[in-house]
């Protein structure tokens, strides 16, 4: 199954897009696209509809089957998988310095019930 595809369980159901345990975004998933390197979600909110952006993560799948949580890994090591450890960890030795908060992180799309 593409990764596309593990989305559209989550249409028209309220969502909550959590990062380290905070909620980044709430609200019932209109739409998703993908576009160029990002994943772009509409979401309908109290005020309106808002459009969301993530970067394309290096793998997605179900926490479980039953759970209704997708997870979208941006962990090196998802990437990294045929590098050595040693290897790994000197390619990305400054990881401290990030632009990004989702680098080296798990972003878990949660259907609100």
């Amino acid at each position: 199954m593409t990764s596309e595809k593990k989305f559209i369980p989550f249409l028209q159901k309220n969502i909550n897009i959590v990062l380290d345990n905070k909620t980044l975004k709430q609200g019932k998933l209109l739409l998703f696209c993908i576009k160029d390197f990002y994943l772009i979600f509409t979401l309908a909110c109290n005020n309106g509809t808002k459009t969301f952006e993530l970067p394309y993560p290096f793998a997605t799948y179900m926490e479980s089957v039953s759970s209704g949580i997708l997870i979208l890994d941006y962990r090196i090591k998802t990437l990294t998988t045929d590098i050595p450890t040693l290897t790994r960890e000197n390619l990305f030795f400054n990881t401290e310095n990030k632009q990004m908060k989702f680098f080296n992180n798990i972003i878990k799309m949660v259907e609100v019930k």
